[in-house]
């Protein structure tokens, strides 16, 4: 058994794994959840069945090496001909601790470039059949870097990638569990997802908003007149916790998903006319609005979601929705 908490991958997982390991080496196929059913939102089965925005990341094989676990990947757009393959060196402990992740590419030529490497040790169970590897973690790492991968022809920055695996691998929490099977026969390795389901379910969870507003204030002509700090623009979190929808556990990553959106007024910054602003607010004067300027965007994201396909394959769909990261005034 190896494996662990920290860095070394959730230590609530490994009697789980233990359980799990003999079960799911007898399988040899999986049943996945349908994600295209009416329990499913509306606009989330749309994007699910048109598979027009999005890629797929399909499992090739294992290769047990020296001290490690050599995991080959494939992604591929729905739509277009590109395909770039992507390599985990996966550590066996305690002869290998650094996690090795690398990609190509016939764009960028036939060679194989480093995307980093980092101290971490996914949980496994080890048989004579086989390894089974909890491999959660490296799921959304690929999720984050590949659409960059795709859409860029150099070497891309991953630091956002980089940061959400070391998050994912560090901290200790019941999440979903998703099981590689890996043999050194160099046969296809079978997928397994678990979801993580919290009851009783919330109807309508994905509207669900969680959080307390802000009860500082802003001050205004030396502290005479305050303007509460809620008020002015800023980004509002909304949060949604699909551990606790009734459709969720065909959702692979992510399942706490965050919709921040822009919210406030944005007040002059001349002395006077903030003054002036403060009034308006104060009065309610509808006759005010051009002492204000707009609170909107100023930096967004993709948004996507993971499901599985089948036992070797998952699917990336790029949701019709950016992610606000900030917001400014113009």
């Amino acid at each position: 058994m190896e494996g662990g908490g920290g860095r070394s991958g959730s230590s609530w997982l490994i009697p789980g794994l233990l359980a799990l390991g003999l079960w799911c080496m007898c399988l040899s196929s999986v049943e996945t959840f349908d994600c295209r059913n009416p329990m499913l939102p509306s606009h989330i089965n749309e994007i699910f069945s048109a598979r027009q925005h999005g890629f797929t990341l399909t499992f090739k094989s294992s290769q047990f090496l020296h001290s490690y676990w050599l995991l080959c990947f494939e992604a591929v757009p729905f739509l277009g001909v590109s395909l770039i393959n992507l390599w985990a060196w996966v550590p066996i402990v305690p002869h290998a601790t650094e996690l090795v992740l690398e990609f190509e590419d016939h764009e960028r030529g036939l060679q194989r470039f480093l995307l980093g490497s980092f101290p971490i040790i996914f949980s496994s169970y080890q048989s004579e059949g086989g390894s089974l590897l909890e491999i959660y973690c490296l799921l959304t790492y690929w999720m984050e870097v590949v659409p960059t991968l795709l859409a860029e022809t150099k070497i891309p920055a991953t630091d956002v990638a980089d940061a959400s695996l070391n998050e994912c691998s560090s901290i200790e929490r019941k999440r979903d569990v998703v099981l590689l099977f890996v043999t050194s026969s160099h046969t296809q390795p079978s997928l397994f997802h678990l979801p993580y389901i919290q009851k009783p379910f919330i109807p309508n969870v994905e509207q669900l908003i969680l959080g307390t507003p802000c009860q500082n204030h802003w001050e205004i002509g030396g502290g005479q007149n305050t303007f509460p700090v809620e008020k002015l623009c800023h980004l509002q979190d909304r949060k949604v916790n699909l551990h606790r929808a009734a459709w969720g556990e065909c959702i692979v990553a992510p399942k706490t998903l965050s919709f921040p959106y822009c919210q406030g007024t944005c007040l002059a910054l001349n002395s006077e006319l903030r003054h002036s602003s403060f009034e308006c607010y104060k009065r309610g004067v509808p006759t005010c609005p051009w002492l204000f300027q707009t609170c909107h965007p100023t930096r967004v994201r993709l948004f996507s979601l993971m499901v599985q396909d089948d036992e070797h394959k998952m699917s990336v769909h790029y949701v019709n929705t950016s992610l606000v990261e900030k917001c400014g005034c113009s």
